[in-house]
């Protein structure tokens, strides 16, 4: 459980799914993840479960009411009349024999109504791979959205008129302007900006989700010689998944490396344990990061970058620990960190018979201070400060590396480094927001069994900035459009000889 950061703002956890649907492939590519322990089987798409419409109209008033009840402000940015329009339309629509597929098709447009980041219903997972199993097919592209335009970001058809920065125009006769705002219905965000940036990383599984399997995709083109119109087929899931893995679990691997110039290069990886087990043990986390630091210090490097370009963030137990080794003074990543206590939070955060609790602990002071709370009273909840490391630290000129795809925990690290003046913030703005409502938690509900997950705070950056902005970097370095340079990282290039000459 997350004491009181954020969930993945992805649909679904990348890794996870992509070692699910290695052993999907019918025709797996080398190297492919190794696929899952053995288990279970997901349910072939014949006996995937349905629901009666009365079953669902009963579903929604569970979610909406439940939203209201442990939503931190359901209303931030949506008038109470505008979401009961929303509702009575989506309660409208339900039918009976719909599938989880179909269920979080319809419902999960309405959570994302609210415009909130952090509020949405679980990707339905079970169901993508059953349709894996069975063949299903999807879009075999990622996309990238730059100012209204949209461009192959990667292709996995090897066709030469999909090309890494080809713009696409339409996609099955619809313009992509139109298909990604249609598609974009069912991304959480506070921002076009930040629901764009979710798009790039998984629009093929929103389209799945929008449309199920399919076998043929007409994409319209802007190719040197014109517009042309390019026939794909759709490819399975099973052989889309594992190549998109290729790349994507690359972006997460942790690295330290020791550069010319006296300049030294950190990426730490997610801020959660990825090493299985229990996600919130900062073992490994911590010892690598000690021995990054300690690698750093005795090659005596004066300038470091740390690069949390495309990370999913987590929680600020294991960032904290990364920015004490060159943090100045006390700091914490709120100015001000503000609690809802509801019924639904306080079940996620009992404490469990058998289970060892610490009372003085974070979480444990957080279920405290509900539990002396009416629900859906509003509270300051008192953040610790983190006290720099005692011992050795590096005191030299740090720069933190940002994208659009620095999310969560990373956003608000790079925010908070950048005001307290610890590091210069390197790259483009992020996606994600360092003051917003966050700190996700979980309710189930109760006969579908969908996971719906929740902001239970409101918190703001460290100096007091309440506006709707991502983390603007100090020094702005511009991703390049894909296809556009033929460097295996040119943003990395160009931090490093700015690092160089800053």
């Amino acid at each position: 459980m997350p004491s009181h950061k954020r969930a993945l703002p992805a649909p679904v956890c990348l890794l996870v799914v992509c070692l699910l649907f290695a052993a999907c492939a019918t025709r797996p590519p080398a190297p492919a993840p190794a696929p899952p322990a053995a288990g279970p089987a997901p349910p072939s798409a014949a006996a995937v479960r349905t629901w009666t419409a009365a079953e669902l109209r009963a579903e929604l008033a569970e979610l909406y009411s439940g939203l209201q009840a442990a939503h931190y402000d359901l209303f931030a940015f949506r008038t109470k009349a505008d979401y009961d329009r929303q509702y009575a339309a989506t309660r409208e629509a339900i039918r009976d024999g719909m599938t989880a597929r179909e269920v979080v098709r319809l419902f999960q447009p309405f959570v994302a109504f609210g415009r909130v980041g952090h509020a949405r219903l679980d990707f339905p997972v079970a169901d993508y791979i059953a349709a894996a199993r069975d063949g299903g097919k999807i879009l075999p592209l990622d996309i990238r959205v730059e100012d209204g335009r949209v461009f192959v970001a990667y292709d996995y058809t090897g066709d030469p008129r999909l090309a890494p920065g080809t713009e696409l125009l339409s996609l099955d006769g619809r313009p992509m302007a139109e298909e990604v705002a249609a598609i974009g219905r069912y991304v959480s965000g506070e921002t076009d900006y930040f629901v764009h940036a979710q798009l790039e990383e998984y629009f093929p599984r929103w389209l799945w989700l929008d449309r199920g399997s399919i076998d043929r995709f007409t994409l319209e083109v802007a190719r040197p010689e014109g517009r042309t119109t390019v026939t794909v087929a759709g490819q399975p899931i099973g052989e889309v998944e594992p190549l998109k893995s290729q790349w994507s679990t690359r972006l997460h691997e942790r690295e330290v490396r020791i550069l010319d110039g006296g300049i030294a290069y950190l990426r730490p990886g997610p801020f959660y344990n990825v090493d299985g087990g229990d996600s919130m043990d900062v073992t490994a986390f911590h010892a690598f990061v000690d021995q990054a630091f300690a690698q750093v210090l005795a090659a005596g490097a004066g300038k470091l970058i740390v690069d949390v370009r495309n990370n999913p963030g987590g929680d600020n137990s294991f960032s904290d620990h990364l920015v004490a080794w060159f943090a100045a003074r006390p700091f914490r990543f709120s100015d001000a960190f503000h609690l809802k206590a509801s019924p639904q939070t306080l079940a996620a955060y009992a404490p469990k018979p058998g289970e060892p609790y610490d009372a003085a602990g974070l979480v444990g002071r957080m279920y405290g201070e509900m539990s002396r709370r009416g629900a859906g009273e509003t509270f300051l909840f008192d953040l610790s400060y983190v006290e720099p490391r005692a011992a050795s630290r590096f005191g030299g000129r740090v720069y933190v590396l940002v994208n659009r795809h620095s999310y969560s925990n990373s956003a608000s690290m790079a925010a908070m480094v950048q005001d307290y003046g610890f590091a210069t913030i390197l790259g483009e703005e992020t996606g994600d927001l360092p003051t917003t409502y966050a700190s996700s938690v979980r309710f189930t509900l109760p006969r579908t069994g969908l996971s719906v997950s929740y902001p239970k705070s409101y918190f703001v950056r460290p100096n007091g900035d309440r506006s709707l902005r991502g983390v603007v970097p100090d020094l702005a370095i511009p991703t390049p459009r894909p296809g556009a340079s033929t460097a295996p990282d040119p943003v990395l290039d160009a931090a490093i000889a700015l690092v160089r000459g800053h």
